[in-house]
């Protein structure tokens, strides 16, 4: 019978919780610190003594802020735009959203009961108020780090480390090449499931990939990989081996480089078609040479742009 303070199963324990999905981000978070703190501890002490001080050690893990989301991984998106009215109008019924009253200066984005997103009214304290557009949200599990290696790579602090009651802390960040990002560490659980109306996959478009690359690597520590899909070799960011967003040139030198989000959706045709009768605009049409004519870019009526993607069925990914 193993026992409780062998070193071994304590370890592979600790080890094995945070890889389990069905546990609450919250469980596998505390999992990964007590491995950690395990592995240091041991290293100095005996394996009693650490199993004998574990309820001082979950004391005070629990008595610290929750952190919200892996390192790396987008989590959170913003709609600025210059019509709140207009553009909760459309997403509602495109999408199925639930946008509540502000809460503050943000109306909260729900699919389904889950919290996705925010919808903002430009005004003089957020960047690019001139126009209408989506913003993307990363996890940093060290927002003060992050803001100053940002700094320090070139980059522009369009709003420093800003604390929001009961949902963490976070910052705006514009690269050197001009994408403007979020980046934060949030205290409550934020996202939803991947399914159709929630967020699937975010890009990076830029004029500059390897700059890019060098920049995220010093601020969020993404390393650039290239992998092998149905729609041929991609490159993205990676943090932890997951792939955590898509790294794109710019189609043109017009465009200007932008965090782009993509939202999944059931039936494409259908959502382009819907999205026209409620005054959108289909600025990017579904073409084979571009997500295997499953993607589409699409202008909401307060201008801002966002990709929807047709998620693949159940018996297309067991292909």
């Amino acid at each position: 019978m193993t026992s409780i303070f062998d070193r071994d199963w304590i370890y592979s324990t600790l080890n094995l919780l945070p890889t389990i999905p069905v546990l609450s981000w919250n469980t596998r978070r505390l999992a990964r610190v007590l491995r950690g703190v395990f592995w240091r501890f041991s290293l100095q002490s005996s394996t009693r003594s650490f199993v004998l001080l574990l309820p001082l050690v979950l004391c005070l893990l629990l008595t610290t802020p929750a952190f919200a989301g892996d390192h790396g991984q987008p989590l959170w998106f913003d709609l600025v735009t210059e019509d709140t009215k207009a553009a909760a109008s459309f997403y509602e019924d495109l999408f199925g959203w639930e946008i509540g009253p502000a809460r503050g200066k943000v109306r909260p984005i729900s699919h389904n009961g889950h919290l996705i997103a925010g919808l903002i009214e430009i005004n003089d304290e957020l960047p690019n108020k001139s126009e209408s557009q989506w913003l993307v949200g990363i996890v940093v599990d060290d927002l003060t780090k992050a803001v100053k290696s940002a700094r320090s790579a070139g980059g522009t602090i369009l709003r420093d480390v800003t604390k929001v009651e009961g949902s963490g802390t976070y910052a705006v960040i514009r690269d050197p090449q001009g994408a403007i990002l979020i980046i934060g560490t949030p205290t409550r659980e934020i996202g939803g499931p991947r399914e159709d109306g929630n967020f699937a996959w975010v890009e990076l478009w830029t004029d500059d990939l390897d700059a890019a690359a060098k920049f995220y690597q010093t601020v969020i520590s993404y390393e650039r990989n290239t992998i092998e899909g149905p729609d041929g070799a991609s490159t993205v960011f990676e943090t932890e081996g997951k792939p955590r967003a898509g790294l794109v040139p710019t189609p043109n030198e017009d465009a200007r480089p932008i965090w782009a989000p993509y939202i999944g959706v059931a039936d494409l045709a259908a959502t382009l078609k819907r999205t026209t009768e409620l005054g959108g605009t289909i600025v990017l049409a579904p073409r084979a040479d571009f997500g295997g004519g499953r993607v589409a870019l699409i202008e909401d009526p307060t201008h801002a742009m966002v990709f929807v993607a047709q998620l693949k069925t159940d018996k297309e990914n067991s292909r």
